[in-house]
């Protein structure tokens, strides 16, 4: 029998992922970070949360602030709940 070729892939490119830091950081990138910090996508960020955080810009880069984001999340928390049908 012969032998087969195995197909040889090519090598992945070094793709940023999300990992978890043992320490909170100051500041995330907008996307993905920020995104995967709250739970929800690039297009609902930007229209619903953008607007109620603080950023800091770096160069090109915009940066949310970490802390603020924590307020955002504890601000809904602490919102009426949506009643009951």
């Amino acid at each position: 029998m012969p032998k087969s070729k195995l197909r040889q892939s090519k090598p992945r490119r070094n793709r940023r992922r999300h990992k978890s830091l043992p320490f909170k950081p100051a500041s995330m990138p907008i996307f993905p970070e920020a995104c995967a910090y709250i739970g929800i996508g690039r297009a609902k960020f930007y229209t619903d949360v953008l607007p109620h955080i603080d950023c800091v810009r770096i160069g090109t880069r915009r940066l949310a602030v970490t802390e603020s984001l924590d307020r955002f999340i504890a601000e809904r928390a602490t919102a009426s709940p949506p009643a009951a049908s």
